[in-house]
């Protein structure tokens, strides 16, 4: 990617934070680019969010790295919502969709976070899928007398309900995923 430095933000022998020109003629555009060491090699991040108080290198770097975990979510909680292939085009229907999906979304991230919590896993380790299942199952247990909170229930059943992913060959959690350095920069 060719480019032109603006404004050098922040330079260490680990981290790069600039303002940059990308593009040529009539398409030029202003962007930020936020550049990371990570063993030998640089890691490249642009967004246009220009300023960084408003979205600290940090935060745009963890953001990248949710970017398909954030996209994979959307697209699983349509599909479980029975809107994956529910088109609109009204700009309120698409206001409606997105806010009953991320409304969906972040109580099943909660309920995520809780049961993680109580199996002692990092969060990464749960299947937001299957948490979302598996609540029929609980229902159907509440039914039969069962007393225990929903996030009790699923982490007593996380097994049998296929709610624990299988931990794979390269894992590596969030908090592993990034040297240190980054936190203590801007």
């Amino acid at each position: 990617m060719k480019y032109e430095v603006i404004q050098l933000l922040t330079r260490t022998p680990v981290f790069r934070d600039s303002i940059i020109w990308i593009g040529t003629g009539d398409d030029r555009q202003q962007v930020r680019l936020v550049e990371v060491l990570y063993g030998h090699q640089w890691h490249c991040y642009l967004t246009n969010e220009l300023d960084p108080e408003q979205l600290p290198a940090r935060y745009l770097v963890a953001l990248y790295y949710r970017r398909w975990t954030i996209e994979r979510a959307y697209a699983t909680i349509k599909r479980l919502l029975g809107l994956a292939y529910f088109w609109c085009g009204s700009q309120n229907a698409v206001e409606l969709q997105l806010w009953s999906t991320w409304i969906v979304y972040n109580v099943l991230i909660d309920l995520c976070d809780e049961v993680a919590g109580l199996l002692r896993l990092p969060f990464e380790r749960i299947s937001v899928e299957m948490v979302f299942r598996s609540i029929y199952f609980y229902t159907k247990a509440v039914e039969r007398g069962d007393m225990r909170s929903l996030p009790e229930y699923l982490a007593h059943r996380a097994t049998d309900l296929g709610i624990v992913k299988q931990k794979r060959k390269n894992w590596m959690s969030v908090s592993e995923s990034w040297p240190l350095t980054i936190a203590s920069n801007p």
